[in-house]
């Protein structure tokens, strides 16, 4: 399976759209919204237990959340999701930023 954090966003939906029109699996963890075609993991990308139970099974992470400024709230968010990553069981991890 694959995970898109962000994957509401406007990158995020596009890309979506596609895996799941090649046959993939696809989770999208996120606050609230809908995704077509993918399966949706409501969660806090911030909180870890949240982003932990979303990448259980998962091989790829395309980790396109993000805070859309250069805090120190931006800077906590990356650290939480690096640290979430060794536990997981993911094979693949693709980070994007803007």
């Amino acid at each position: 399976m694959i995970l898109v954090t962000g994957g509401t966003g406007l990158i995020g939906r596009e890309l979506v759209r596609r895996l799941v029109e090649q046959g993939q699996r696809v989770q999208v963890l996120c606050r609230k919204g809908e995704s077509a075609g993918a399966e949706l993991c409501i969660g806090d990308i911030t909180n870890p237990g949240a982003a932990e139970a979303a990448m259980k099974g998962v091989e790829t992470v395309y980790h396109l959340a993000a805070r859309v400024d250069h805090s120190a709230a931006a800077a906590e968010l990356e650290r939480s999701v690096w640290q979430t990553l060794p536990s997981a069981t993911t094979t693949g991890y693709i980070f994007c930023r803007s």
